[in-house]
């Protein structure tokens, strides 16, 4: 009976149900109707501790925030550029349970301009990002709203170069490339199928000239749903 109370006393509705067990209100109810309490007591709770611990089930969701793409290497030093802006991404997936899941999305980074400036010439390129990927999602609770998030997993990305110099001269470049995806963010439920999302995503680096790279992330913020 003691081991039943410890058990029955970690939430709020078992502390209701051991004070059936009190002398004082034995003394003024029945037996029988203390018994039949007990019981449905005992159901409620257990199957309010099975809706806190079962978090499995498909999710979609949808972010958007700022994302980059930065050279690096010695024509970064000439160009003027413009590197920054607003990308976004859509999301799916599945829980297994609180602690880990798998997740795909598409992702699509803002559109980064360069120029450079030279005395016999110039030249001015817009440069696009965009992806799939797929990804484990390890997951730390921090009690029943909030969660910290680690990403690591691959993403396929396409780059785009479109270019063209002053004397008319176009033209355009297209690399694909698979790139590993690592990223961390936190996690706050708002209702048990909606949640606040906020994250950091890093998609690796394009080499697109012997000395110079391009290296890409994201940090956005965005809503997710859970079936």
């Amino acid at each position: 009976m003691e081991a039943m109370s410890r058990r029955l006393g970690q939430d709020r509705l078992g502390a209701a149900c051991i004070a059936i067990y009190r002398r004082e209100i034995l003394k003024r109810v029945p037996f029988k109707y203390c018994i039949s309490g007990l019981l449905l007591c005992a159901a409620a709770s257990s199957a309010s501790a099975a809706a806190v611990t079962e978090e499995k089930g498909w999710y979609m969701g949808a972010s958007a925030g700022r994302s980059a793409m930065k050279m690096s290497g010695d024509a970064a030093d000439e160009l003027k550029e413009k590197k920054t802006g607003t990308g976004f991404k859509v999301f799916g997936g599945y829980q297994f349970n609180r602690y880990w899941g798998l997740e795909g999305q598409y992702i699509q980074l803002a559109t980064a301009k360069y120029d450079l400036k030279r005395q016999s010439y110039s030249f001015h390129t817009d440069m696009k990002m965009s992806g799939v990927a797929i990804n484990a999602v390890g997951i730390l609770p921090l009690g029943e709203s909030f969660s910290l998030l680690g990403k690591l997993g691959a993403a396929q990305m396409l780059l785009r170069d479109d270019y063209r110099y002053t004397d008319g001269d176009s033209g355009s470049y297209r690399e694909s490339k698979t790139m590993p995806l690592i990223g961390f963010g936190a996690e706050y439920k708002l209702t048990p199928a909606l949640a606040l999302r906020a994250e950091y995503e890093y998609y690796g680096q394009f080499k697109i000239a012997q000395d110079t790279k391009i290296s890409s992330d994201m940090l956005s913020i965005g809503m997710r749903y859970t079936f």
